[in-house]
């Protein structure tokens, strides 16, 4: 199934189940959309030629200054443990035709340690790191 660019997470890749972040987080005025950062490689080192070569798995992270406790709580659903298999769409640093490159993605994703940051119904710095990246078919 192709998605829109705009970023997903589910338990799954079926309709009912891989939702838009904009549909899973009611909106309190603040952005729904994370900071994002994407690594292809997990390390990139130079060969004895001189040329740089990357290694090890991809990794995504998605963040935000303050999250309602609600989205919290929705997360923790997909992940109620450390760490979660789950699927998720995010862009890349790849560019074709101007435009971002969007993938969707098998992840481990990683919650923020659970002496998460709670002030007036808020998580400050919510961070969630998604590692071993493993792209998934667009069709």
């Amino acid at each position: 199934m192709p998605w829109d660019n705009d970023f997903y997470i589910g338990t799954s890749l079926e309709e009912t189940d891989f939702k838009k972040l904009k549909e899973l987080f009611y909106n309190f005025n603040k952005p729904v959309d994370p900071n994002w950062t994407f690594s292809p490689y997990g390390v990139v080192f130079e060969d004895g030629n001189g040329a740089g070569a990357g290694l090890g798995w991809a990794s995504a992270t998605w963040s935000w200054n303050q999250r309602a406790d609600a989205h919290v709580e929705i997360l923790q659903t997909l992940c109620p443990g450390p760490s979660a298999n789950l699927y998720i769409r995010t862009p890349t640093n790849l560019i074709q035709s101007n435009a971002r490159v969007w993938r969707t993605f098998l992840v481990q994703m990683w919650m923020p340690p659970k002496d998460i940051d709670f002030q007036a119904g808020r998580a400050l710095g919510f961070v969630l790191t998604h590692r071993r990246l493993i792209v998934q078919s667009e069709i």
